[in-house]
């Protein structure tokens, strides 16, 4: 990708067989074009960041995404402006609502990742998936309310906090 070493990878494991329990720890390592290990990171958030622009972008201007097109919704304001599409300081809010819960597995988890000096053995035994589980928690919790909240036809917690709301809308439609 641009001269970018993209997915080169070696993947080092160590399997260990106790009775019925079977561990397993693995380590990777970025390599370049001739097989050596690079230190490198990875450009994968680069995707993540235009994707996240496109879909605040396309529903901040038109209302609607290419998927919420297909899917015929739309969000929509539900404070000042009833109806209309949603400026984009909102849309900033909604989505960072709706990502809220997950903060707290990104920050165990950097905090492992950070303090175990890249030693796969260190990350297991210091119950990194232990915390991981214990801060993804009341992620689990925040998102199935959500999702009963959907089902039962209701404005999910995001929207409500935002002051915004999906609709139905036909294919092509402007947004009124």
């Amino acid at each position: 990708f641009f001269g970018a070493e993209t997915a080169r990878r070696l993947t080092v494991r160590r399997v260990t067989k106790e009775g019925n329990t079977t561990y397993i720890v693995a380590q990777q390592y970025m390599l370049d074009k001739n097989s050596n290990q690079v230190n490198g990171y990875s450009l994968e958030w680069i995707a993540i960041l235009t994707l996240i622009g496109y879909l605040i972008l396309a529903k901040s201007l038109k209302g609607q995404t290419l998927g919420d097109r297909a899917t015929k919704i739309a969000v929509v304001n539900t404070g000042e402006n009833f109806g209309s599409p949603v400026p984009l300081k909102k849309l900033v809010v909604r989505y960072l609502i709706l990502a809220a819960p997950i903060a707290p597995v990104v920050l165990v988890q950097g905090y492992f990742l950070g303090t175990s000096g890249n030693s796969a053995n260190q990350l297991a035994t210091n119950g990194f998936l232990m915390w991981s589980l214990i801060a993804a928690a009341p992620a689990f919790v925040l998102y199935f309310i959500c999702v009963v909240q959907i089902a039962r036809k209701r404005d999910p917690l995001y929207d409500r906090i935002a002051k915004t709301a999906v609709i139905r809308a036909s294919w092509g439609a402007e947004i009124p």
